[in-house]
């Protein structure tokens, strides 16, 4: 009876980490769709793009609260290879997303046209696009961080796994290095070019694919940095045995 009576009173701590999860993992796909919506709508679609905006801080807010955890223990504990990447591109992507709220503020015309004037479209401008564009790098690379450890489970199970796992890996590389340079990305990320140059031809949703692929291929990215790290932090680990 004990043992029954204890075995209940796991079970409500149990169905809210359950929940917790599943919440947190609805937020991170709604994320990956929004932000490359966001990319996809810029300059073709002015109101979608704002609203979808508002839309990816409300949830980056939200992915902050279900992430609490990780602000309570930023300061504790040891500081791998690892935890400093990780941690360095966790922070520079909450200050980017809130410099990209700042300079929306200043440079949108339809979620934000009730408030008055703000000076400052010469810097905002820019700003907003090499904050996009490099945000965009920070969100891939965080993706892969994360997921790195579940294509590492998946890796063990077998031959057949691992073939898939390939497989995909190549589609994910083929097709985002194809995107990123339809869609000329380098040349923001650089800023070579100050003005985005928009194919008002190519079907959205082809260009909401290609954005998709462009930020699949960061976290493809994003994991094998991962991995790469890992392996490194192992390598030191057996020199001072």
């Amino acid at each position: 009876m004990a043992a029954s009576d204890k075995g209940a009173t796991r079970l409500p701590g149990q169905h809210a980490r359950q929940r917790g999860r599943a919440a947190r993992r609805a937020v991170d796909i709604a994320l990956a769709a929004g932000f490359s919506l966001v990319m996809a709508t810029a300059l073709v679609e002015d109101v979608a793009h704002e609203w979808i905006g508002i839309g990816v801080f409300l949830l980056v807010v939200t992915h902050q609260v279900l992430n609490r955890s990780w602000w309570r223990t930023l300061l504790r504990g040891r500081w791998s290879l690892r935890r400093v990447v990780s941690s360095a591109v966790d922070l520079c992507l909450v200050v980017e997303v809130l410099a990209m709220l700042a300079s929306a503020l200043v440079v949108s015309a339809h979620a934000f046209s009730w408030l008055p004037v703000i000076p400052g479209a010469g810097w905002a401008r820019p700003a907003h696009l090499l904050g996009s564009y490099w945000g965009y790098v920070l969100v891939g690379l965080h993706t892969g961080f994360h997921v790195q450890p579940m294509f590492a489970r998946a890796w063990r199970r077998g031959r057949c796994v691992r073939l898939a796992l390939l497989a995909c890996c190549a589609v994910v590389l083929l097709a985002g290095v194809w995107s990123f340079v339809t869609l000329d990305v380098g040349a923001y990320l650089t800023y070579s070019s100050p003005f985005v140059f928009v194919d008002f031809d190519t079907p959205f949703a082809l260009r909401w694919v290609q954005w998709l692929a462009v930020g699949a291929l960061y976290a493809l990215a994003g994991s094998a940095l991962w991995a790469l790290m890992g392996g490194a932090a192992g390598r030191r680990r057996q020199s001072r045995a």
